[in-house]
């Protein structure tokens, strides 16, 4: 499938919907009281303070155990995501 064809299926609140299923993961996870740590990798954004991080990625931070993120720029972009 292409990313033009993709866009338009999209649903307008998707970041809702991820928010709202990254929630319900993390609860089923830990009903089973797992013995690894879980983790939602930031992918996007600006996470230089809390104030600048939108509601998923405030979520995927204090959902996760570990904070894990992607970024697959330059070492300048890397280490400002650090």
């Amino acid at each position: 499938m292409n990313n033009e064809y993709y866009r338009k299926m999209e649903p307008v609140n998707k970041s809702e919907i991820v928010e709202r299923l990254m929630k319900e993961a993390f609860e089923w996870m830990r009903s089973v009281n797992p013995q690894q740590p879980a983790t939602v990798g930031l992918w996007s954004g600006d996470w230089s303070s809390p104030e600048k991080l939108k509601s998923i990625e405030t979520v995927a931070i204090e959902q996760s155990d570990i904070i894990s993120f992607h970024n697959y720029s330059d070492s300048a972009s890397f280490e400002k995501n650090i």
